[in-house]
């Protein structure tokens, strides 16, 4: 396993009901709406205490990194941890993984690569702590070079359409029910 065992205090208590729902949560101050990351106590824009949270949408970029060599039974196994900068504005520090687990290659990292938060679990007792993964690419999500983006459609009542990003996996269609039009040229640019 990757993580370590993490117990929750009053302090991190609200966090980490998040984590343990799959949701990464984040600060927010209803007097100015900004966004602080989730250790804060004040506004960072307007220097309120009165925060509530906010689940970030899993999204971020790469800022900067570092590879922690270390030794185990079955040889040396690289770390790679990393500032990631959350799509809403704050850093988070943790490490970069694959998608299973594991401590990701360091080959191919560069400031701005995109990355998604998931969870992972020391044992079934732990906390669930945020972990980055490497995004997939939207235009080669297949890894066969074509642009293959599922596509969600959702009714809207006012009767606009409407293209929303799927939270980094596709686009998200929205307009009235039986009404659905769309044509992509491939290399194409829906915005």
């Amino acid at each position: 396993m990757t993580v370590g065992p993490v117990i929750r205090d009053a302090a991190t208590a609200e966090f980490f009901d998040g984590t343990a729902a799959g949701q990464f949560l984040l600060r927010n101050c209803p007097a100015c709406d900004a966004i602080s990351a989730p250790q804060a106590v004040q506004c960072e824009r307007c220097d309120s205490t009165t925060l509530d949270w906010r689940p970030a949408s899993g999204d971020a970029t790469l800022v900067s990194w570092a590879i922690a060599h270390r030794t185990t039974a079955g040889g040396e196994v690289l770390d790679v941890l990393c500032i990631g900068q959350l799509a809403e504005g704050p850093w988070w520090w943790s490490r970069i993984e694959d998608t299973g687990g594991e401590s990701t290659a360091p080959e191919g990292l560069r400031p701005g690569l995109p990355l998604r938060i998931e969870f992972r679990r020391h044992s079934a007792d732990a906390e669930a702590v945020p972990v980055f993964v490497r995004a997939l690419p939207q235009e080669d999500l297949l890894g066969d070079g074509r642009d293959e983006r599922p596509v969600v459609v959702e009714d809207l009542a006012d009767g606009e359409p409407a293209l929303r990003p799927d939270r980094g996996r596709g686009l998200r269609v929205q307009q009235p029910a039986g009404q659905l039009r769309l044509a992509v040229e491939p290399h194409g640019v829906i915005e």
